[in-house]
């Protein structure tokens, strides 16, 4: 019995999910390697005692992760960097954010870097800054994930859960860096955060011109209230409230 012929969109999903499983194969096939091969595997395991990372499975684990990820923007069609509270006393993160172009708008622009959630709550605004909606590219957020995560789980966005099931979401925080390897998302645990990020940088910035993600003109305002170097600005008008007149003589 003849098969039923196979769209094109289904023959690119397929010729992808086959490209893809041969790249993890080839890194990743079990066997005797030398010290500077790449991680072996990412299966579960239980521990009945703190497992510490080598300064060799350091290393190991540090050079897939860096070779994978530029691997991956290489690919991507579009990125999205997004800095949490805590990456902000990186030099490389500071660096990065700050030579982001901020002369259009994130709107459809491939290259995008914006502030976590959790650190634009942390900063004061009498306006909530717009945050990008970049929907279809390659997720990359720098920091704790935990109070950012919480808060999307909450919201409309979905951005996390549609990049995982995507296959499109990196998390770097300390040691640990979760990214997708093969077909699928998995942790790799023991790796240098520091040269992980510098490799994200340099790999976003080498794809072009990395756009501010939360509004032309905010850049210098936002950065210099995160860093603690703020740029003057007009006192905000006081607030008006509908009906007021003045106070209540209601008593209580």
């Amino acid at each position: 019995m003849a098969s039923a012929p196979v769209d094109e969109k289904t023959a690119k999903a397929e010729k992808k999910i086959e490209r893809l499983a041969k790249e993890y194969q080839r890194d990743f096939a079990k066997g005797i390697v030398a010290d500077d091969e790449p991680f072996m595997a990412a299966a579960p395991r239980l521990l009945r005692e703190p497992d510490i990372a080598t300064k060799l499975e350091a290393d190991r684990n540090t050079a897939v992760v860096k070779r994978s990820l530029r691997r991956l923007i290489e690919a991507a069609e579009g990125v999205h960097v997004v800095a949490g509270q805590d990456s902000g006393v990186s030099l490389d993160m500071k660096d990065f954010l700050e030579a982001c172009s901020e002369e259009a708008d994130a709107k459809g622009q491939p290259l995008v870097a914006s502030m976590g959630v959790d650190w634009l709550h942390s900063l004061p605004f009498t306006k909530i800054p717009p945050r990008p909606d970049t929907e279809g590219r390659l997720l990359i957020y720098i920091g704790t994930p935990g109070k950012y995560l919480s808060m999307c789980m909450r919201s409309q966005r979905g951005r996390w859960d549609t990049a995982f099931e995507d296959n499109q979401l990196v998390v770097l925080c300390k040691g640990v860096c979760m990214l997708p390897l093969g077909t699928q998302e998995q942790n790799v645990y023991g790796v240098k955060s520091n040269e992980v990020l510098k490799v994200i940088v340099e790999s976003v910035k080498a794809k072009g011109v990395v756009v501010w993600g939360h509004g032309p003109g905010s850049k210098a305002e936002m950065l210099g209230k995160a860093y603690g170097g703020a740029v003057p600005g007009p006192v905000p008008s006081p607030l008006q409230f509908a009906g007021e007149a003045g106070g209540s003589a209601r008593n209580f």
